[in-house]
């Protein structure tokens, strides 16, 4: 389910870039989507070059603007949105159980935790 959502993030992230006017929208999405995988610095890591590449080719600020905002909607929304919905209807918990199990684990272990809650979804208790 994860690859799902994160090939889908890549190809949100594409069809922005596209708009934007960002030189190889295409493997910038993929890269995207790839870097999703990686906790805490992915989305950081895939922001960054299309912003440097923007601000590169615009003689303005308003592409690289763009390209920050477009990464600064859409990583939370798919993580702190669309994940908990999808991820709760696949497990049969509800997404608030699914946060609260991703609070517990961090606030517990820290990134070890968080990491442990994101991959195994075991780790939600039942409520």
């Amino acid at each position: 389910m994860q690859t799902i959502l994160n090939a889908g993030f890549g190809v949100v992230i594409a069809a922005g870039l596209w708009l934007i006017g960002v030189p190889n929208a295409v493997l910038w999405g993929i890269f995207a989507g790839l870097m999703r995988f990686v906790p805490f610095v992915g989305g950081i890591i895939a922001a960054f070059f299309p912003m440097l590449l923007a601000a590169a080719v615009d003689p303005g600020w308003s592409m690289a603007i763009a390209t920050a905002g477009l990464f600064l909607v859409a990583e939370p929304v798919a993580g702190h949105l669309i994940e908990p919905l999808v991820y709760g209807q696949h497990t049969g918990l509800s997404p608030v159980a699914i946060v609260v199990s991703t609070l517990f684990w961090t606030l517990l272990w820290g990134p070890l935790g968080l990491h442990r809650a994101i991959s195994d979804r075991r780790a939600v208790p039942e409520l």
